[in-house]
């Protein structure tokens, strides 16, 4: 008997209820006419607690089970205890094994299902094994349903008093979220095949100033015969501005500076490879949402459009009849020699400046070649005769009496002018 008391005190392990059992088995050896009223009592009140403890337990599982099947998706949620198996399970994964909640529960989830990235098992299974935490790991579940998908899963061990007692899973469908990567990468790999043969010299250039992207152009302006290896270095690594554009240069690294948009700036850029160009540089900041990312540099090569104004140039100023040519913006591009005697206003003064009126008139207004520039049906609100050239198409003409401001001309003082614009 002793020998039995032992084992049993040693297999329920609980000092307090040993003792207490002890007492109670010592008081079951008085004499049978002994008083043992208090005894049963507190028997019965010990069997009623361990049976409302068994209620409360019971009723603890069932909260649990019922909490754990009423989690949504896109989450699926399963638990395995100590032996291996599903004990608990939500609706959305056991959907996706293809079962019942009650035909999951007490079973492996390899025997439903297994992840080739987990070696044939699950993920789950393979952190029971090694009582491990796994977060975050990308697989691919295959069902024995035939269903298959990406997963992103993250398990725990748990521990209840130092004491292993299973292992919670938690994963995720990324379906949709690997389609879409890989609409982003495709959409990623055409925009930099364009961007690697635009017919430009283009660069993207990150926060940190080193080059994210380019095109191939810069990439034989730098010597190197593909654009992935201009990524990585400084735009100065690919080509500098000659030291006679040092004023314009400046207002590229100004604009850099201040993340500013900067366009059409002429500079004469040097490659590594010893070639030199005129170029049109513009400067576009680069922000995603709010946050800055970077800037795009564009180069266009002018060199063959400056020689042929150069010539145009000549050619506008060997002609007797003054001429004037002003841009899409109203900027003055060409003041020939024949305008500067009529009217006395050297071609340094205006040309760059939007001044067009300067030369004829005492203050500002729009001259022929603005209003026909903006809207040549406005013209007549400012001119009385205005009619289109009878042989160029586009051009427009007005003949007006021009009175020269007496601060350009000293002999003369008026001037009979018909003008013409196309």
């Amino acid at each position: 008997m002793n020998d039995e008391l032992a084992n049993l005190i040693s297999a329920l392990g609980d000092e307090e209820a040993v003792s207490r059992l002890k007492s109670l088995l010592e008081g079951s050896k008085k004499p049978p006419d002994s008083d043992c009223k208090e005894e049963r009592e507190e028997i019965e009140e010990l069997r009623r607690k361990l049976a409302e403890t068994e209620r409360e337990l019971e009723k603890t599982k069932k909260f649990v089970r019922e909490l754990v099947r009423q989690i949504p998706k896109p989450a699926f949620v399963l638990f395995l205890n100590k032996d291996g198996i599903i004990e608990y399970i939500n609706e959305y994964a056991a959907e996706v094994y293809g079962a019942e909640i009650s035909e999951m529960i007490g079973r492996k989830p390899s025997e439903l299902a297994s992840n080739v990235a987990a070696g044939g098992k699950t993920f789950v299974e393979l952190a029971f094994e090694n009582k491990m935490k796994i977060e975050g790991k990308e697989g691919f579940l295959e069902v024995k349903t035939g269903k298959a998908m990406p997963i992103l899963t993250s398990c725990a061990p748990v521990y209840v008093d130092g004491e292993f007692e299973g292992m919670v899973d938690f994963f995720i469908d990324i379906t949709e979220q690997k389609k879409r990567e890989e609409e982003a990468k495709k959409a990623y790999e055409l925009v930099k095949e364009v961007f690697r043969n635009l017919p430009t010299y283009v660069i993207f250039v990150g926060e940190d100033g080193l080059i994210k992207f380019a095109n191939n152009n810069v990439a034989r302006l730098a010597g190197f015969e593909t654009a992935d290896e201009v990524v990585g270095l400084r735009p100065a690594d690919v080509a500098v501005i000659h030291k006679d554009y040092l004023d314009n240069a400046k207002k590229i690294v100004e604009a850099i500076k201040n993340r500013e948009r900067i366009e059409n700036v002429e500079v004469k850029l040097v490659g590594k490879d010893g070639s030199e160009f005129i170029a049109s540089a513009s400067i576009y900041p680069v922000y995603v949402g709010d946050e800055f990312a970077g800037y795009i540099e564009v180069f266009y090569d002018i060199t063959e459009l400056k020689e042929k104004e150069a010539e145009m140039k000549g050619l506008v100023n060997s002609t007797p009849v003054a001429v004037m040519y002003i841009d899409s913006n109203h900027n003055v591009v060409y003041w020939n020699n024949a305008a500067e005697e009529l009217t006395g206003v050297k071609a340094e003064e205006i040309v760059g400046t939007k001044r067009t009126w300067y030369p004829f008139y005492d203050q500002e207004r729009p001259i022929l070649a603005d209003l026909v520039l903006d809207n040549p049906h406005e013209a007549h609100k400012l001119y009385d005769v205005i009619k289109k050239h009878p042989v160029i198409e586009g051009a427009y003409l007005t003949e007006i009496w021009l009175n020269f401001p007496e601060k350009w001309q000293k002999g003369l003082r008026q001037g009979y002018s018909r003008t013409g614009l196309q």
